[in-house]
Order: C-alpha cells, then structure tokens, then sequence
C-alpha cells in the first residue's frame, strides 16, 4: 500500500495529536513507534539533533543522553506543536515524519494511550459536528413548539341568544404584537356577531 509507512517506498508522513506538555519521549518511541508503526529499533531526530537511538557503535555518554531524553516530555525537549520529527528504523530500511499536533484536552478514557492519530482525530471532529447538529436541530424544535404553544387563540362559546363569550386563557408571555393580534380577533367576533343579528332580523 502507498499510503503505509512500512510498504511505502516514499517518506511517509503520520499525524500524531497529543500533549507535548506532559507526553515523554519513552511513550513516543515505545507507543507510537514500536506498537503503533511496529518499528524495530527506531532513531528519532528533529533538525540535526538526535533525541534518541540504539544499536551497535553508541558510546556510552550517547546511551546515557539518550535514556535520559526518553524521560523527558516532548516540550522539554524544544518540540513544539507542528514540529515535524524524522524517524529511522534502518533494520526495515524505513523513513517516516512523524508530525506533532499539540491537544491539551485528550479524553484519556477514550485514549488511554495519551495520543490520537490523524484518522483518529478526523473520526472526532466528525462525531462532534453530528452531534452538535442534533443538538441544534433539537433546540430549533423546541423553539417551533414553544412558539406554537404561545400564540394558541382563545376558546369561544357562543350563547343561545347569539352573543360571544370569549373564555379567558393562560397568559404565558404578553408582548405588544399578541394584544394586537387578540384586539383584532375581539374585532372580527364582534363584526361576525353583528352580522349574525343582521340577519335574523331581516
């Protein structure tokens, strides 16, 4: 597959979100690069300084340096959010750039693990945009019924002797516009009334 950084025969670029405040370089190279992308023996650098590496020829102030590096967090040792770091595994003749996204606010009971991978990531913001567009759908429902609910007429009743009782109602909200509306429903009963004796008598 082109797009796997093992099968892949160009620089494979994979995006990692996490806190580079509180994630060590030992959860990097063990979580990410060992279980993650199932690397060997990686070696990671940014720029033109190496944070860690192993195999045969290192000394042992560079062991040292390293195991050191692997307990530090990730801003500690000047990574910042985009930072792109390159990865070597030479026992796979493998290259990668891993590119760093800083996320402060990781759901750890979710992500146990303290990262999320780009796929990861782009299944989140989905998820999140569905449910804020239920949320909003619901909310515009509530506002439809709570409109219709406000602006119900009142109930009429209609004597033997023709005259028009109008029951009297619940008044939730009262606002200019709702009088006028109830003075030109009073109006209209009171037009249909008058007709109504008009014609019984004629």
């Amino acid at each position: 597959k082109e797009d796997c950084p093992v099968c892949s025969k160009t620089v494979a670029k994979v995006d990692i979100y996490t806190n580079i405040d509180s994630f060590l370089l030992s959860n990097l190279v063990t979580e990410v690069l060992r279980k993650l992308l199932s690397m060997n023996d990686p070696s990671v650098s940014i720029g033109y300084s190496a944070l860690y590496e192993t195999g045969e020829g290192l000394d042992d102030d560079e062991i040292e340096n390293y195991e050191r590096n692997l307990k530090k967090n990730l801003s500690e040792l000047k990574i910042q959010d985009k930072a792109v770091m390159n990865i070597d595994d030479y026992s796979q003749d493998l290259k990668l750039q891993l590119i760093i996204r800083q996320k402060e606010d990781i759901d750890l009971d979710r992500f146990p693990k303290g990262y999320m991978t780009g796929e990861e990531m782009n299944a989140l913001k989905e998820e999140t945009a569905t449910t804020e567009c239920h949320v909003e759908e619901e909310k515009e429902e509530e506002e439809v019924k709570s409109a219709e609910n406000n602006t119900s007429s009142p109930s009429t009743t209609t004597t033997n002797n023709g005259q028009i009782l109008i029951e009297p109602m619940e008044v939730i909200e009262t606002t200019p516009q709702k009088v006028t509306n109830l003075k030109r429903k009073v109006s209209q009963l009171e037009i249909e009334q008058k007709s109504s004796k008009s014609r019984k008598v004629g």
